[in-house]
């Protein structure tokens, strides 16, 4: 099935904690920029915990609306719009680029296996699912998956028959 959503491109910036105050008011206007370039839908910046070395973390994805539109940028303002953090806070931050790209794994409705996929056990008609399934062979949310009956080693996958 071809996927109706365009890629995202994601940017990880690990920043000096000393100048994050500018940085972040100077991602905020980077954002603003971004989102003036045809081909991108919205963004979205997110913090998470500081890197190893303390530094702050702001990721941001930017949405775009296919990709021929990234490539787009890609081969024309990207260079440009990177240029203006270095020209800013050079050798104060370090950026981690990369494309995502949605799948329909997970679309649909959700149906039982016909094995467990933590055990290998046949499954019985009855058995009901639990969300986080699919850990290291022999283990289950419950511990060991061989030591129970079959009806207690429950996952699920997308009804599109992805195993």
């Amino acid at each position: 099935m071809k996927n109706a959503f365009g890629p995202i491109y994601e940017v990880t910036i690990n920043v000096d904690r000393e100048i994050v105050d500018q940085f972040d008011a100077w991602l905020a206007q980077h954002v603003e920029e971004m989102l003036q370039i045809s081909g991108i839908s919205r963004a979205e910046v997110f913090e998470q915990e500081d890197d190893s070395q303390g530094r702050a973390r702001r990721i941001t994805h930017y949405y775009f609306v296919s990709d021929p539109d990234l490539e787009q940028y890609l081969s024309g303002p990207a260079e440009a719009m990177r240029q203006s953090a270095i020209d800013r806070f050079e050798g104060r931050f370090e950026a981690v680029r990369r494309v995502l790209r949605h799948t329909d794994i997970a679309a649909g409705e959700l149906h039982p296996l016909e094995v467990c996929l933590n055990c290998g056990t046949t499954l019985a008609d009855s058995t009901v699912a639990i969300a986080d399934s699919v850990r290291p062979a022999g283990s289950s949310a419950y511990g060991n998956c061989s030591e129970m009956p079959s009806a207690t080693c429950w996952n699920w996958i997308p009804a599109s028959g992805v195993r």
